[in-house]
């Protein structure tokens, strides 16, 4: 079966308050993107596609080149949120002139620490059930409130896991959910949609999409402190960072 790595590069790091986007930063010596990128490299996917906005593609295809990544094909175009990205990604690797994948990951490539291990676990679920993602078990207790902040209830810790990325389908599947949900609609009428397997279960009501734990580094970088966080990780090595750093000159 054919995988494909979608990984995005769309965001604009409004929140991080710097003029380059996040994902293009330098983090231990490399960009940010190039962590993610070289961790598919390393795994069992078949093919690497990056989603950009359009003034870093020649950027992101450096990026690639510099990590000599041999399953990176192209760079395509992004749309103006992360939804219209996905959309634009799958309509472009599911086309007649490509060859289309059987499956699809879904990636953010603001999560330069996904490990090449979970990635292929996540892949191998999916080839088992269908749909996976990666995802963390929650260690705090999660409320629900309400507007003004009141708690209405307390949800089931032992239930609760937080979603990260990468999230893979078929990939077939994935696109008709996203032409269903997202296709023709306007950015206010999908307000409150955050995922992939959001779009997913919403389109096919009572599919089932797999957790798979993939580790409390593959936090998302949203702020200065995740840089930090991350740059410690990468520097100390040992158990939650696998990769080779001598190989890229750190």
């Amino acid at each position: 079966m054919k995988s494909t790595a979608l990984i995005l590069s769309g965001g604009r790091g409004l929140r991080f308050g710097t003029d380059l986007p996040k994902q293009y930063m330098e983090l231990a010596g490399r960009r940010i993107l190039a962590y993610s990128v070289r961790a598919f490299e390393d795994s069992r996917v078949d093919e690497v596609v990056i989603c950009a906005a359009p003034e870093y593609l020649d950027l992101c295809q450096r990026i690639a080149e510099e990590e000599g990544c041999s399953k990176f094909t192209r760079v395509i175009p992004g749309g103006s949120q992360r939804y219209f990205s996905v959309l634009n990604g799958l309509r472009a690797i599911c086309s007649k002139e490509a060859e289309p994948p059987d499956l699809v990951l879904i990636h953010d490539g603001a999560r330069p620490m996904i490990r090449p291990e979970a990635i292929n676990e996540i892949l191998a679920c999916t080839m088992q059930y269908g749909a996976a993602i990666a995802a963390m078990p929650c260690t705090d207790t999660i409320k629900i409130v309400d507007p003004e902040g009141a708690i209405v209830s307390t949800t089931d810790r032992a239930l609760t896991w937080a979603a990260q990325t990468p999230q893979a389908f078929r990939a077939s599947e994935i696109l008709d959910a996203y032409e269903r949900i997202i296709a023709g609609r306007e950015e206010n009428e999908l307000y409150g949609i955050t995922d992939d397997a959001m779009v997913y279960q919403m389109a096919f009501p009572g599919r089932r999409v797999k957790v798979v734990p993939a580790g409390n580094e593959n936090f998302k970088i949203t702020a200065a402190d995740d840089m930090i966080r991350a740059e410690g990780i990468i520097r100390k090595g040992g158990d939650l960072w696998k990769q080779d750093l001598t190989y890229h000159g750190n």
